[in-house]
């Protein structure tokens, strides 16, 4: 059903009055302050109409129309209590008599014009410069208190999205750390930590660790382009995913028909423009073997000996097309090897130069952190030291981007 028609009086009269919430919102001072600046502004364009009118009408100063004056100062006073009452009682903009007195200040000057034209005191370029100066500067003031309402009401709209906006992301991120919760495991096999530190933002970084009976284990680690809520959701389906396709691959040679797996489900699931950077390994403790596969994520570091080296198996990300090549390597294990996994969160985050801190700087101290503590060192400690080597390098509390490491110890 179509809504009435209003006529062009009635758009006129209704179309610049809305009950502005900010109103109530803002402080009783604020409000108070703000009446009396409108009732300063008509007096002060009351009294700037008066002395154009006298000026142009030629009237003296010894001989001044006083029906002119109470008139211009009528209207002054009426429109100026008009918006002031607007400010303490923002309902009154919906009642019909409220929004008709704009018009009946304007009448009640006709009326005393009326008296001053009968007893000769006003001719008609005074009437004409009067109702126009009134009518422009009516029209005016509504205009003006529409367009301050407007630019407020706005702002309040923009605080209320803002609000939701970050309600949702808290919520999203509250879903993430029920997804990725901290990982401190320990079998006669190995030892394992694993941890996110979360960024502002809703970010995109996953791992898993997902055990294979007694002596075998898979760990995997991720991350989504982008930081928002679809990165997210998506690094919730490839986390899924991962798990559903682990079951059908537990032996050497199939890590590469995994990811092939995974891409697909990334490629089913995701917008052209986001993909996921994947890397998995599957460790067996009885055959002493340690099998990698990435899909164009970064480095792991092994630890050997207190020395350092990389890990880097070449592949494409995940969801960048239908036929990705991902290739395996393999290592032997050996009593005290440590891996660490970690996401560009770690080897990216910047300082306020603009200074990434670097995987080189990951491997240096990683390296220092463990001669510093020597066979005494668990997975969890090297976390905890290399992420304070983070914070001091960015002088930040706060990561640009989702952090992560997973750090593996062989028993």
């Amino acid at each position: 059903m179509e809504a009435p028609k209003k006529t062009f009086l009635e758009k006129t009269l209704t179309s610049s009055f809305k009950d502005y919430e900010f109103l109530m919102t803002m402080p009783l001072d604020v409000r108070k302050y703000a009446a009396w600046g409108y009732i300063l502004l008509t007096l002060i364009l009351g009294i700037i109409l008066h002395f154009t009118i006298r000026t142009q009408t030629g009237e003296n100063t010894t001989q001044p129309s006083l029906y002119r004056v109470a008139g211009i100062y009528t209207w002054a006073l009426i429109v100026g209590i008009l918006f002031a009452l607007a400010f303490f009682f923002p309902v009154l903009r919906h009642k019909r008599w409220y929004q008709w007195s704009y018009f009946l200040s304007i009448s009640l000057t006709g009326a005393i014009f009326s008296i001053g034209k009968i007893l000769h005191y006003w001719d008609w370029l005074d009437a004409v410069m009067f109702f126009g100066g009134l009518l422009l500067l009516t029209y005016g003031m509504k205009f003006f208190n529409k367009a301050s309402s407007s630019i407020a009401d706005e702002k309040v709209r923009l605080e209320r999205e803002k609000a939701e906006r970050q309600s949702d992301i808290t919520s999203a991120q509250k879903m993430q750390a029920t997804l990725l919760p901290t990982i401190d495991h320990a079998t006669p096999h190995y030892r394992v930590f694993g941890k996110t530190r979360p960024a502002a933002e809703v970010g995109g970084d996953y791992f898993d660790v997902v055990p294979l009976g007694e002596a075998k284990v898979a760990v995997a680690i991720g991350d989504v382009s982008g930081h928002n809520i679809s990165a997210g959701l998506l690094m919730a389906i490839t986390k899924s995913a991962f798990r559903t396709e682990l079951k059908h691959c537990q032996y050497e040679g199939e890590l590469p028909n995994l990811m092939q797996s995974l891409n697909q489900t990334v490629l089913e699931n995701t917008e052209r423009r986001m993909f996921v950077s994947f890397e998995c390994a599957m460790f067996d403790f009885t055959a002493r073997k340690v099998s990698f596969v990435n899909a164009g994520h970064g480095m792991i570091a092994r630890v050997r000996g207190g020395v350092v080296s990389q890990i880097h198996p070449k592949g494409m990300a995940l969801g960048l097309g239908q036929k990705g090549v991902f290739g395996e390597e393999t290592s032997d294990l050996v009593s005290n090897d440590i891996f660490i996994f970690f996401t560009d969160g770690v080897s990216e985050a910047m300082n306020d130069a603009k200074e990434e801190f670097g995987t080189d700087r990951v491997f240096a101290d990683v390296e220092r952190i463990i001669a510093d503590a020597g066979n005494r060192l668990l997975p969890e400690h090297i976390y905890t030291a290399l992420m304070r080597s983070v914070e001091k390098f960015t002088t930040k509390q706060c990561f640009d981007d989702d952090a992560t490491l997973v750090i593996v110890q062989v028993c």
